[in-house]
């Protein structure tokens, strides 16, 4: 597990430019189970859990002072968030034996225990009690090197002069995190693009890592994800169909990594350009499938690979194109960190 930071720090955290969303998340609410960013099992609202002979029945052991098996199973009933994950993830009952014991049935055996437990959307609200405060407003939309300077203790970058900043700096630490991001080139079935390189060769794959973008990236690595997913049934949506499509390369509007290599794609290739979507407009082209082609970014690990692949045209091909990293620039006496399963950063409990 990557640890950054110090046992025992300071009693305010001022956090600079983060995804502050999901770090209030991670921070404030527990799944009933975690995964570190080597994709191992951590403790959380759930300290042990075991499988029957089958694969398809698991046990959760939920803590002795937390909340009741019952009240979480009626918790997730009453969130569509949580129903949605659960259904894509193939659980089809949910039994408290008693009040710690929970017994979660799965359509299909699983050799280790369902990631489906690790997802936010089955979290509840940690106590508090003794909890670091977090200030997340002071510094918000800020240079990430004019935020160090005003005394943010946390600061998520992926460009390459901050770190550079930062690592010039007696009292920063800069902690590199993992490839937890690939970008993907996603082509709908019957559409071509022309591209004059092969995007799925090794060769472009490293030459638009190293010219194409800028902050760290690699060529993308096996394994995919979505190589091995189950097959997922899919509801067409009807309203997807009425997408006007504009023939672009579109890629998320606001992500620059992909307006680079929709950019780079589009002067390899012949007769088409590139188109920046909001997210909401982007999810709706995307289910449609109208368009020339995608760039988007997805994780490399996902707890519930059939509600990820829902979103996307059925039949397309898909080619990774590079991964990504960000860097975590913690200022020294901050409390202990840890990284988990998709790059989001955590505070560490106090003991």
């Amino acid at each position: 597990m990557l640890t950054a930071g110090e046992p025992a720090g300071l009693d305010t955290v001022s956090v600079g430019p983060l995804p502050s969303e999901r770090f209030i998340l991670r921070h404030r609410f527990e799944s009933p189970i975690r995964f570190d960013c080597q994709w191992q099992a951590r403790p959380g609202l759930a300290t042990a859990w075991s499988s029957d002979s089958s694969g398809r029945s698991w046990t959760l052991v939920l803590e002795r002072d937390g909340v009741a098996a019952a009240d979480l199973v009626s918790e997730w009933r009453a969130r569509g968030s949580a129903l949605s994950a659960l259904r894509w993830a193939g659980v089809e009952a949910m039994v408290p034996l008693d009040r710690q014991r929970l017994v979660i049935t799965l359509r299909h055996p699983s050799a280790t225990v369902p990631p489906v437990l690790a997802d936010t959307s089955l979290a509840l609200p940690t106590p508090g009690d003794g909890e670091v405060v977090l200030d997340l407003a002071s510094h918000s939309g800020e240079d990430p090197r004019d935020a160090l300077d005003r005394g943010a203790d946390l600061v998520l970058t992926d460009n390459p002069a901050v770190v550079e900043y930062a690592a010039n700096r007696l009292d920063l630490l800069t902690v590199e995190l993992p490839w937890s991001r690939t970008y993907l080139l996603l082509i709908p079935d019957g559409s071509s693009i022309g591209l004059s390189i092969g995007a799925d060769s090794a060769a472009f794959r490293a030459a638009v890592a190293r010219d194409a973008v800028r902050g760290a990236a690699r060529a993308a690595e096996p394994p995919f994800w979505w190589e091995d997913a189950p097959r997922c049934g899919r509801t067409p949506d009807p309203a997807v169909a009425r997408q006007r499509p504009s023939g672009a390369i579109v890629y998320p509007l606001r992500d620059r990594t992909a307006r680079e290599l929709a950019e780079r794609i589009v002067a390899l290739s012949h007769g088409v350009t590139a188109k920046g979507l909001e997210e909401a407009d982007l999810a709706m082209a995307l289910a449609a499938g109208g368009e020339r082609a995608y760039v988007i970014p997805i994780p490399r690990q996902v707890l519930v690979p059939c509600r990820d692949l829902a979103g996307w045209p059925a039949g397309a091909t898909l080619i990774p194109l590079i991964d990504t990293r960000s860097s975590l620039v913690v200022r020294r006496g901050v409390p202990a960190l840890t990284v988990e399963w998709d790059g989001s950063v955590r505070l560490e409990e106090r003991r």
